[in-house]
């Protein structure tokens, strides 16, 4: 009985150091996972220039949640999941649509003046506008990215980023339940310049204009632009503070321009704190 004992557990001995051994790989596999993923926190407070008794005061905080992991040297997976929450009336708190997204390097130049990257999203209707009212399946998005990073051959402290994207909508139905046309798909161009004032100051001007496109054939032309200015306090933590002006690129009449930088009603102005993990 003694001899059967010691032969078990001589044939055991293998198994049990092969269980640790697979425990240690999964252990490093997990720790390599986590050191390589990092989260970045955006709160952002939103107001305008109404007065507090005005029923379409804007005043509200947008939360921005974002996991990144980079599959290699070119190319990055990321997740977002955002939400807003008003902070007057009901004082609810509403999702936004989440979207999982792929990023990769096409091309760079040796010192890095000049990179192309594609870009592509899969949205997810966390939203109750974009599942309730407008029953959206879910949107597509693809854009390539062309940056060009002038401070890497000059004293000039500017980089500029053009993206032109498309994005594909599928609704279960054509039109919302409030009687408006869902948007099938849009066509869009967006524009950056971003300014570096030394090592912790920066200035942003973001512009985009595009056309969206429902399933009945009608189009409409919307604008967006957008400045900041940015403090680094490290390289994880970022305070921001800027304004932004949406909205048709056409007035009613569908012929004079209603693109302006600037309008008392419409623009909106707010405070950011981005925080990376």
């Amino acid at each position: 009985m003694a001899v059967f004992s010691f032969l078990f557990i001589l044939l055991t001995i293998p198994q049990l150091f092969a269980d640790v051994s697979i425990a240690e790989k999964q252990t490093a596999a997990v720790k390599k996972f986590a050191n390589k993923l990092s989260t970045t926190f955006d709160l952002t407070y939103n107001t305008d220039n109404k007065t507090l008794d005005q029923k379409d005061k804007t005043s509200n905080l947008d939360f921005t949640l974002t996991p990144a992991y980079p599959l290699s040297r070119a190319d990055k997976l990321l997740l977002v999941i955002s939400g807003n929450k008003d902070l007057k009336d009901e004082r609810k708190f509403t999702y936004a649509d989440s979207y999982l997204g792929y990023s990769k390097t096409l091309y760079k130049n040796s010192d890095s003046l000049i990179s192309l990257s594609g870009i592509t999203r899969i949205y997810h209707p966390t939203s109750e506008e974009s599942s309730n009212l407008k029953t959206l399946r879910t949107k597509l998005f693809f854009a390539p990215q062309l940056m060009v990073d002038f401070a890497k051959r000059s004293t000039m402290p500017l980089a500029l980023t053009y993206r032109p994207y498309y994005q594909q909508s599928f609704h279960k139905y054509k039109t919302a339940f409030d009687g408006q046309s869902n948007v099938q798909y849009s066509l869009s161009q967006r524009l950056i310049f971003d300014f570096t004032l030394g090592e912790l100051f920066g200035i942003t001007l973001d512009n985009i204009y595009g056309r969206s496109f429902t399933y009945q054939g009608n189009s409409k032309d919307n604008f967006l632009f957008d400045q900041s200015f940015s403090y680094s306090a490290n390289k994880d933590i970022q305070f921001s503070v800027g304004h932004n002006n949406s909205g048709n690129a056409l007035r009613a009449n569908g012929r004079d321009s209603n693109v302006e930088l600037f309008n008392k009603n419409k623009s909106t102005f707010y405070l950011n704190t981005s925080i990376r993990i």
